[in-house]
């Protein structure tokens, strides 16, 4: 009888040693999640540049679970200066329609702040709406809404990988440290299945080939030629409510009379679309005059390299 109750309090013992060696390993693991971690020479090939606005990145490793938070230096070098665990969609992740409980892939945009006292006690503290679905989502007819950033209920229980209705999900104290990163209405979060890491050399080549290519866009405008300017078009092209004929029709039209154009484009901000071969967004600040009409906005376009390798437009719309 003796001897069995020594067994059982060994194996108790032994059991609660196993037990909080673990406990030990996953609160190592987590503090070094959240420790910055240099990335030297390489930076996250989705990032091509950053609108001024635009101090920090966020980019959710969605197959590990880690939100990382970049900061913009000199030039357009970037480096991390935070990282935290985060949950994403019970199914995972690429959104495609409404209730399929996965995480969406591609560049977002925080919209607006939510606190504790407009919200319901399963999102925590605070929340962060994104702007899914975005111009990708719509031409690829995804739906669904209410893809937040957002807190927990109970911050004593660890969350799993995959336990939310397709949000990202972050811990209160997480989430409150991750606000002073927080630009509302500017600042973006990538959401990409894993970082791919690249030199910063890699990137500038690619960046310095569309910028180009939308200075020669912006030139062309200017000129008044119509076919010249067309061509920077995909016959792909739509902005959810004109296919290309109809845009170039309206552009041809709208365009004929104007005695002169100027065209100035700032704040450019340049994404390699995650997910996707050969695509990239930006949004960039334009500055329009004519003779007829003026007008200054935000704008946005999705370019594609297609196969002649050339950078054409396959969306753009303002606002």
């Amino acid at each position: 009888m003796l001897r069995h109750l020594t067994l059982v309090i060994s194996s108790a013992i032994i059991f609660q040693l196993v037990a909080t060696a673990a406990q030990a390993r996953e609160a190592d693991q987590l503090a070094l999640l959240k420790q910055p971690t240099p990335v030297l020479d390489l930076q996250p090939a989705s990032i091509w540049d950053l609108p001024i606005a635009d101090r920090y990145v966020l980019v959710a490793e969605l197959e590990q679970g880690r939100l990382r938070v970049f900061e913009k230096f000199s030039g357009t070098r970037l480096e991390q200066v935070a990282s935290y665990p985060i949950t994403i969609g019970k199914q995972g992740f690429g959104k495609t329609a409404e209730g399929d409980e996965r995480t969406p892939v591609g560049v977002y945009r925080i919209t607006s702040e939510l606190n504790a006292q407009q919200l319901d006690d399963f999102y925590g503290d605070a929340a962060y709406p994104l702007n899914y679905p975005n111009v990708w989502d719509r031409l690829n007819q995804f739906t669904g809404s209410g893809i937040w950033l957002h807190g927990v209920e109970d911050d004593s229980i660890q969350r799993p990988l995959r336990d939310s209705d397709g949000c990202i999900v972050l811990s209160n104290a997480d989430l409150e440290d991750l606000s002073q990163y927080l630009n509302i209405g500017y600042t973006k979060v990538l959401g990409v299945p894993q970082i791919n890491w690249v030199t910063n050399e890699e990137i500038s080549e690619s960046r310095q080939q569309l910028t180009q290519r939308m200075r020669d866009w912006a030139r062309a405008w200017e000129s008044r030629d119509q076919e010249k300017y067309l061509a920077f078009y995909s016959t792909e092209f739509s902005d959810t409510e004109k296919d290309y004929q109809q845009w170039a029709s309206y552009k041809r039209r709208v365009n004929t009379n104007k005695r002169f154009i100027k065209i100035r484009l700032s704040d450019l901000g340049i994404y390699a679309y995650p997910g996707q071969k050969e695509l990239a967004m930006a949004e960039f600040y334009q500055d329009y005059a004519s003779n007829r009409f003026h007008s200054k906005g935000w704008k946005r376009q999705l370019w594609k390299k297609e196969a002649d390798g050339r950078w054409r437009i396959i969306y753009e719309k303002g606002g």
